[in-house]
């Protein structure tokens, strides 16, 4: 079992903190945006504009990062979308 969870901790230390805080701060923010806009009158709306408020964001954190001197990361990208995406389903499964 030791061996089990060292192999996990293993490939997860693979990815680095970045990425995970792309994650934990998509879907916070996927969460919290879908449930403002559900309060404020979009309805239904909001699980369509929330999730692409959120990819927007960050592409132009990544287009910012560029802009002064670092360089864009696809693969932040990939871990916005899949933030997004988690939010999004425990969003929908909240309302559910």
């Amino acid at each position: 079992m030791y061996r089990f969870i060292q192999n996990i901790s293993n490939f997860l230390a693979r990815f680095g903190k970045d990425r995970y805080l792309h994650f934990i701060v998509s879907l916070i923010l996927t969460q919290f945006l879908a449930a403002a806009l559900h309060i404020l009158g979009a309805g239904n709306h909001s699980l369509i504009a929330a999730p692409l408020i959120v990819i927007c964001l960050g592409f132009a954190k990544e287009w910012m990062d560029e802009r002064n001197g670092g360089e864009f990361e696809p693969y932040d990208i990939v871990w916005d979308f899949l933030g997004m995406f988690a939010g999004l389903v425990l969003m929908i499964l909240i309302l559910a």
